[in-house]
Formats: structure tokens, sequence, C-alpha cells
């Protein structure tokens, strides 16, 4: 309010109504003439009758000048306000990030203001800020903190703080700028669990994840010594995710049970339901699949009460995953668009990525392959953007499955090498299967069976190392198919058991296929080994057919 009452026009006003004020007290005092009747057209008449609205008028209009001015003034917390969530909406930060985020933001932009960079500069930059682009403020504290770094030990809490502003600016659009940052603040501030924290997210990012351990590790041990619940939970829910990515779920399991364990201490409903989806995937991944959509529901519920959208769209998502699995695909594909509507609403890249990609898994399987193309292409488009490596990785193994469906058998062995080469490197041992899988499928309809009957064995060693049910189906079945194409009828039926068995423990609709292949499976294989004659099975069907629609197609992400 203090640059409102200070605005010019509000004190022209005022003067005016001083003056307008003792003109009529004059006039009524006798000590001007009084205007005669005949003469009120003159301009002192009218001055004396129409001045002090005039003078309203100039204060009102000053007023709002000055209102306007106090949004516009870089350190106005409406200002300030109106341009994180312009930054926020370049792509939201994580569920447990978000209020962290903007207060991080909120407080870099207010320093903005107040550095000793020239007054053209810091205008040039927040005139990039209201368009969406953070790069000019980011080098305002980039160049501060360096700055402040050469002066020496006195200056090294600035350097840390000028840093930590960078990095908030940088967080959401440039990783390398951010991680450079972060790892100042680290090394400035090494009992900043915050700052540890985001260095630990923004690692787990770009796929390096030995060292986002560490940093989750470090999270834990100054949590536990600062005795900070709230950041003791959020490195063992972080921990977990590092051990789910690399297969390792015994491991996931406990630590995001041990964070819910917190929350639950807390009363962190946010963090409850946060631990409930993350516990949701675990089970998923297992085969588990009745407890893993009870407790996606259980969050979406709290999420609900709570009205975090980037929760439900988080539930609706992984529901989606559960009804894909099952063969719903209908029920799937409403639970991605519900979690898709949801994500534009939000302006989050990755989470718009992450449902594209599911989109075009499920028009895979369903035989869309142009609308399969068109989705994920999009999606690795925004993962690559994002330097997101994890989830290229699993876009490529879709494509891959997309372009071999299509005849394009040298387009689908380059995404299934990138992608492997992914997740070899972040350790990844389920997304490594899923690959072995798929590439054995291309193997598989190029005629090589020896090579197709390879990677189906690699992928379901890794698959049974991690009792990944519903992943474990896929490999019993493709080999079911290797064994059926080459005539040996009884190892193909063993595995068709096995996929059979495991469908039916998932309450896959699949299982009825299986049943009706088995069928003509074991008739055919009756007539093989003699035990009965065609003649005497009647009008009966017996033909085999060595390539029948794979009802796997694609893989699960």
């Amino acid at each position: 309010m203090k640059a409102v009452s200070k605005s010019p026009l509000i004190l022209i006003g005022i003067v005016l109504m001083l003056f307008f004020g003792g003109l009529s007290v004059l006039l009524q005092s006798g000590l001007l003439t009084t205007v005669s009747a005949a003469d009120s057209n003159t301009l002192l008449h009218k001055l004396s009758d129409y001045g002090f609205l005039i003078s309203l008028f100039v204060i009102a209009l000053g007023f709002a000048l000055g209102f306007v001015q106090e949004w516009k003034r870089h350190d106005s917390p409406r200002y300030i306000a109106k341009l994180v969530n312009i930054l926020l909406h370049r792509d939201q930060a994580a569920l447990d990030m978000k209020d962290k985020q903007i207060e991080a933001l909120t407080e870099a932009l207010t320093a903005l203001s107040k550095t000793n960079a020239p007054p053209q500069v810091i205008d040039e930059a927040f005139a990039a800020l209201e368009k969406g682009d953070s790069s000019k403020a980011q080098a305002i504290f980039k160049k501060i903190s360096e700055e402040k770094l050469a002066e020496g030990k006195a200056a090294l809490k600035e350097a840390a703080t000028a840093a930590r502003h960078q990095g908030a600016l940088a967080f959401q659009e440039n990783t390398q700028e951010a991680l450079q940052a972060y790892r100042r603040v680290v090394e400035l501030e090494p009992e900043s669990v915050e700052d540890w924290n985001r260095l630990g997210i923004l690692l787990e990012r770009i796929g390096e994840l030995s060292e986002a351990e560490q940093a989750f590790q470090q999270v834990l041990k100054l949590a536990i010594e600062q005795e900070n619940k709230v950041f003791e939970a959020k490195s063992y829910r972080n921990l977990g995710n590092i051990y789910e990515t690399q297969g390792d779920l015994k491991r996931a399991k406990q630590l995001n049970e041990q964070s819910l364990t917190i929350y639950k201490e807390m009363n962190d409903k946010a963090g409850i339901a946060d631990s409930y989806n993350q516990l949701g995937v675990i089970y998923r991944e297992q085969g588990e699949l009745k407890q893993a959509k009870q407790l996606h529901k259980q969050s979406l519920a709290i999420y609900e009460k709570l009205e975090n959208k980037k929760g439900l769209a988080a539930n609706y998502g992984n529901l989606g995953n559960i009804y894909k699995i099952q063969g719903d695909l209908n029920r799937g594909i409403q639970m991605y668009e519900k979690s898709l509507a949801i994500e534009k609403e939000l302006g989050s890249r990755s989470g718009i990525a992450a449902n594209y990609q599911n989109l075009g898994g499920v028009y895979y399987i369903q035989g869309d392959l142009d609308r399969a193309k068109d989705m994920c292409e999009q999606s690795l488009a925004i993962y690559e953007q994002l330097g997101q490596k994890k989830w290229i990785a699993h876009v490529c193994d879709t494509l891959g499955s997309v372009y071999q469906n299509r005849g394009g058998f040298h387009l689908a062995g380059q995404m299934y090498e990138k992608s492997l080469c992914i997740h070899k490197k972040l350790g990844a041992k389920e997304g490594m299967a899923v690959v072995y899988l798929n590439w054995g499928n291309m193997y598989r309809i190029r005629g090589d069976l020896k090579q197709a009957e390879q990677m189906y064995q690699q992928c379901l060693a890794i698959f049974e190392e991690l009792d990944h049910k519903d992943h474990i189906t896929d490999a019993y079945y493709n080999l079911g198919l290797i064994y059926e194409k080459r005539g040996d009828l009884a190892n193909a039926s063993i595995y068709y058991q096995k996929s059979l068995d495991l469908y039916e423990y998932l309450g896959s609709t699949k299982a009825k296929d299986i049943k009706i292949k088995l069928q003509h499976l074991e008739a055919a294989l009756m007539v093989q080994t003699g035990k009965i004659s065609p003649l005497k099975m009647g009008a009966m069907d017996f033909k085999i057919v060595t390539e029948a629609p794979n009802p796997l197609k694609g893989a699960k992400q």
C-alpha cells in the first residue's frame, strides 16, 4: 500500500481538493464577490460547483494507477505469486515437492529484485519470467554465487544462498543447471537436508541411480540426526523408488512401509496417500492385483478429500495399468483419459507424457498401430525434453513393438537397443527383461525361433528372480508359441498351462483365450501321439494355428 499512497495523481488530487474547498469557503464567507445568477456561466462559478468532483476523480485515478504499479512491482507478493504459477505450470513438481517448490521459487524471485545486478538486467529477467523463461534470472544468481565464492570464507553462506535460488529456478526446466547449483549448495552447506533431497531427485531424474541413492542416504542420516521426521519419511520413500526401479521389490516394499508408518504417526494425510500409491505400484508388479487395486483406491479417497489433483491423476493412471493387465482395456483407457485430463489442466508435462505412453500401449494391444505410434512418439518427445531416462527407455521399448508390427524391423531393433542400453545403465532388471521379451517377439515373427527362444529364456530368468507374475505369464506364453511353431506340442502345452495358471491367479480375461488354445492343442497332441485317430474325433477341428494372434502384445509399462 505504501507504493499506492505515493502516486503523484493522488497528491495532485488532494491539492486540488484543498484549493477548491478553500475557494468554496471564501465564496460563502463573502470575502470574494459571489457570482450573480446572470453571470453563472463564468469560470469561477463552474470551478466552485465541479472542482470538488474533479479532485475526487483525480484521487481515484491515482489510486487505480497505484494499484497497477503495486501489482507489477518486482517485489510485490501478488506479482511474485503470478510468476511462480507461470513457472510451475511448465511442469508440475512431484506430489510432495509442490509446496516446497512454491516456497523456493517465491524466495528466489523475491531475492532477485534485491540483488546488486543492474536495474535493466533485473527488468529483463522479470520480463522473461513473465513468459516462463527463467534463464536470465538463473544467470544473475549463478554470477552472484561465483562472485561470493571468490570472496572467500566470509561470503560462503551468500554463495550457497545464490546457488540455491539458481537451483530452484532451474529445477523444472534445466536439470543440468539445477544439478550444478545444488551440488554447490550441499558442498557449502552439507547439513542442509532439503538440498540433499533435491539433489537426489535430480540425479534420479537423469538415471544416475547410484549417486541418487547416496544423496538419499545422506538425507536419511541428516534427518535422523536432526530428528526431522518429514525428511526421514521422504528418504525411505525415495530410496524405495530407486530399489523398485532396479527390481528389488522386497526392499522397496519395506522402505515404503517404513515411510507409511512415519506418515501415520504424524497424521500426514498427503504422505499416507502417497505411500499407498507407491505400495500399490509394488504390489501390482508382484502380481498381487487385488491388494494393489485396494491401495490405489485408498490413496484416491484421501486425495479426493484433500482435493489434490496431482494425486488423483497418479492413482487413475496406476488403476489404468491394473485394468490393462487384467485385459479390461476399455476401463483402462477410461482411467488413463481421466488422468490425462487432470495432467493437462495442471500443465504437467511428465504426467501428460506418462498417459500418452500408457494409451499408446493400450492402442497397440488393440491393434491400432497408427494411434499407438502417435501417442508413443509424443510421449518420447516430452521425456527427452525433460531428460527422464527411465521413462525414455520404457517408451522406446513400446515404440519398438509398434514399429515391428508395422514391418519396420530395423527401427524396432534400434528402439530395443536404445531401451536396453538405458535399462542396463540404470540397473533396471525389469526393464531389461521386458526388452528381451519384445525383442524375442520380433525374432519369432521373422522366423528366427532359436534367437527368439534365447530372448524369452533371458527374460523369464529375470522375471522369475523378481517374482513379477504378470510378466512371467508373457514369457511362458511366448515360449509356448515357440514350441508350438516347432511342432513340439508337449512342451508347448506345458508352457501354455503355466501361463493359464498365472492368468487365472491375476484375474485376467486372457485366461479364456488360453483355455481355448489349450483345448485345441491337447486334441492335436492326442492325434500326434497316436492316442486317438483323427477319424474318431469326427468333425472336430484339430488344426493348430501356429501363428495365432498373441493376446500379450506390447510391454507392460
